[in-house]
């Protein structure tokens, strides 16, 4: 999974060696929105 913010100039990319990542973020949106939210704002 790979989620950019142009705005933040900021590009976050989930990399698994499992055939699926865990947990799947495209079927659990609000998660992975929580989850690059709290990056952003540990790097800023």
């Amino acid at each position: 999974m790979i989620m950019v913010n142009q705005k933040e100039n900021l590009v976050i990319v989930q990399w698994s060696t499992w055939p699926q990542a865990e947990p799947s973020f495209s079927a659990q949106p609000l998660e992975a929105s929580l989850m690059f939210s709290a990056i952003a704002q540990a790097l800023r």
